[in-house]
């Protein structure tokens, strides 16, 4: 019996046993929800196995947290150690949390209906009519329209590079959340982020803007503006080369967060990874990476960086 993918990794068999055990856990489980558990586990030989891979996932997840690192965490420990109940029902919140978070699409629900998005490892070119390319890298998302009229571009999540066929009579626009950007014929990178959006410009001029006009400035080749909160940086250079060696398989980094990277990574990789504590996300990371191969860039920042990767199947990574 074969289990296909529905959302980040997450196959049918697997998201029905993330929702079997938040209701087991949920502290409201009736008998029959127990009895109906065991007959879903009886179906198969992998109906077993994802219940077992989601019971090692919450399991997992209950052991990590019992390192509490700050003053906040010891002080629910001892409330918790008043009122052994507070335990459970704050592990089974937590834990449905995350189990429902590790089920939800990289690029979020609206990148499920978008034109076109891509998987996690995938790097797709698409040419539009009007003979611009749109790169999508991995995890991505985006709707366009073009017509005889306009070339409008929405990046709904993810990554993507532009080049962009040169027509002065129909200005070419893409949108990011707070970001607008407006060129008639050149190559440039915007990369959406949860809370920000980078633009790196490759070639030629581009105009960037917010999305409502405002705070309009020009930026040419090995120049970048970034976008957060609706607010917009100052034009600042970057090395447009190392931002978008992506589209050569390579990821460049220079002194980032590891958190950062974890997040660059969910765009090559199947499943979700998990950074425990500050001193993890704040593990700053140099180097020059195969994207191909997530896992032994995963393995090579375990060796180097004194952190320590805890992998649960196919669904999640924990690094703390």
């Amino acid at each position: 019996m074969m289990s296909h993918s529905i959302s980040g990794g997450e196959t049918r068999l697997e998201a029905e046993a993330r929702q079997l055990l938040v209701r087991l856990n949920s502290g409201r489980a009736l008998a029959e929800d127990h009895e109906a558990a065991t007959r879903w586990r009886a179906q198969s030989a992998e109906h077993e196995q994802a219940f077992r891979q989601m019971e090692d996932v919450w399991r997992m997840l209950g052991d990590l947290g019992t390192s509490a690192e700050d003053a906040n965490t010891r002080a629910v420990e001892r409330k918790r150690r008043k009122q052994p109940w507070l335990g459970a029902v704050a592990a089974s919140i937590v834990g449905a949390a995350i189990l429902g978070w590790m089920a939800t699409p990289v690029g979020g629900v609206a990148s499920l209906t978008a034109d076109e998005r891509t998987s996690a490892g995938e790097l797709r070119a698409v040419e539009l009519n009007d003979g611009s390319e749109v790169t999508l890298n991995g995890g991505s998302a985006a709707n366009w329209q073009v017509s005889t009229s306009e070339r409008q571009v929405e990046l709904v999540a993810g990554e993507a590079y532009f080049q962009v066929a040169h027509d002065t009579t129909r200005p070419f626009h893409v949108a990011a959340g707070p970001a607008h950007i407006q060129v008639t014929g050149t190559a440039f990178a915007v990369k959406r982020l949860d809370n920000a959006v980078i633009l790196t410009v490759s070639q030629g001029h581009v105009v960037a803007s917010l999305r409502d006009g405002t705070k309009e400035v020009a930026l040419t080749a090995g120049q970048s503006v970034t976008w957060s909160d609706d607010e917009m940086s100052g034009v600042g250079t970057i090395n447009a080369e190392e931002a978008t060696a992506w589209l050569r398989g390579r990821l460049i980094v220079r002194d980032a967060r590891l958190a950062d990277i974890a997040t660059e990574l969910t765009r090559y990789r199947s499943g979700r990874i998990l950074l425990l504590g500050e001193r993890a996300r704040d593990v700053q990371v140099t180097g020059v990476f195969d994207v191909s191969d997530p896992d032994r860039i995963l393995a090579t920042i375990e060796q180097t960086q004194g952190v320590r990767v805890y992998r649960v199947g196919s669904l999640l990574t924990v690094i703390r």
